[in-house]
């Protein structure tokens, strides 16, 4: 006769939170059918449970006495090897039943005995919270299952109300769960608040409920928001090569989430900063070869000379003045004649404007003032006033004409 599953009202004796959260899971998941004890025994065949077992000779005993008949003090005195292989003989040959078996392996010393990863591998082979919603029946069983697994998790403070609301997200929550279901929080929220209470992640679970987000939200984005994370990965319920990879996938959907550039294509753009030479180290000298920001490079030359370097008044004194490199194609000779000529103290402003206007006086109009005559003292700054004014006219003038015949 077939093992009945139907039971539910195990009950896991197990101090550690987790282990009694995968105790319960891995019971569930025979109870509803989503898994089968011939899955279970093709994951952990009799050698690997009599192995497991190989310091326990009473347990290896209940479990080939009770599945294959043979009496209690002869398998006693089997080794954990020979009791593997009677146990196989008798599967292969129909005497002894594979839901049998494994119900006669209890739900708490699997945990004991078998190691946490390979439990959770057997757990989610096939990954159930992809499957298509044309398929009834596995689906329904996938829903019902994530949700047994958000509840238990929660009693076993593996889990938090906090990480399912943030990682399921109340935006997702807002947008796909049916407005009575809403109505119903908020009406709870304002009932708390107005009594002065608080209104917490728990309370907003306990009106949402596990049967309502598994019926409403994706199973596949609680899954890999909630249940991977924050249980698998945190729980370390994951082999090395499994964790390693639900990491990376973790870290790629929240970036992808956050809108972050891959790398990748940061990498295909990128440059090495170390053939980028700074400007300094290019003074003098010619560029043949240049690389613009994006890493895509040129062929123009690009030819560079000296920074003129720029006086200091207060360390070079008014006697030192800057002599400008000659324009290119001057002879040495010509550039020596400027060099002199740069040496020599500019002419003054009164010197310009005698050399560029005959009459410096003539080209600026007269100041017209209908005071008294002036006095001798006032003349003088009236003429010198007037000769400053004439003076900047004639300059401007001077100035426009010689940049207008330059052009």
């Amino acid at each position: 006769m077939a093992y009945d599953y139907s039971d539910l009202s195990f009950e896991s004796r197990l101090t550690d939170g987790t282990d009694r959260f995968l105790a319960h899971t891995v019971e569930h998941s025979l109870a509803i059918g989503r898994r089968t004890s011939r899955d279970f025994l093709r994951h952990f065949p009799p050698k690997v449970i009599m192995d497991a077992l190989k310091d326990l000779p009473a347990l290896r005993a209940d479990i080939l006495e009770a599945a294959t008949g043979v009496r209690r003090k002869i398998a006693m005195k089997k080794s954990a090897r020979s009791a593997g292989d009677d146990l196989q003989i008798a599967l292969d040959e129909g005497e002894a039943l594979t839901d049998e078996v494994v119900s006669l392996f209890r739900p708490d010393d699997r945990v004991r005995y078998l190691r946490r990863a390979a439990l959770w591998s057997f757990l989610v082979e096939g990954e159930f919270w992809q499957v298509d919603q044309s398929s009834k029946t596995e689906y329904e069983q996938a829903q019902l299952h994530i949700a047994f697994m958000l509840d238990r998790a929660l009693q076993d403070e593996v889990l938090s109300h906090q990480q399912i609301v943030d990682g399921i997200g109340i935006g997702r929550i807002a947008q796909l769960l049916p407005r009575t279901q809403l109505e119903t929080a908020l009406q709870a929220a304002l009932t708390d608040g107005r009594n002065g209470k608080p209104f917490a992640d728990r309370d907003l679970y306990q009106c949402l409920t596990a049967t309502h987000l598994t019926d409403h939200i994706p199973l596949a984005h609680i899954w890999e928001q909630v249940i991977q994370p924050c249980v698998a990965l945190e729980q370390g319920l994951l082999g090395a090569q499994a964790r390693e990879a639900g990491a990376t996938s973790l870290s790629s959907r929240r970036e992808s989430a956050t809108g972050s550039v891959s790398t990748s294509s940061s990498d295909s753009t990128s440059t090495d900063n170390t053939d980028i030479k700074p400007i300094a180290e290019l003074s003098g000298s010619t560029a043949e070869h240049s690389t613009i920001g994006n890493g895509r490079s040129t062929d123009t030359t690009i030819t560079t000379r000296p920074t003129p370097p720029i006086p200091n008044p207060t360390t070079d004194g008014e006697s030192r003045r800057y002599t400008p490199l000659p324009p290119p194609g001057t002879s040495a000779g010509d550039a020596s004649k400027t060099a002199s000529l740069s040496a020599k103290p500019p002419p003054s402003r009164r010197g310009l404007l005698a050399n560029s206007h005959p009459n410096p006086t003539a080209a600026a109009p007269r100041l017209r003032s209908s005071a008294a005559p002036p006095s001798e003292s006032t003349s003088q700054n009236a003429s010198d006033l007037q000769d400053d004014v004439a003076f900047d006219l004639a300059f401007d003038e001077e100035l426009i004409l010689g940049g207008t015949s330059n052009s």
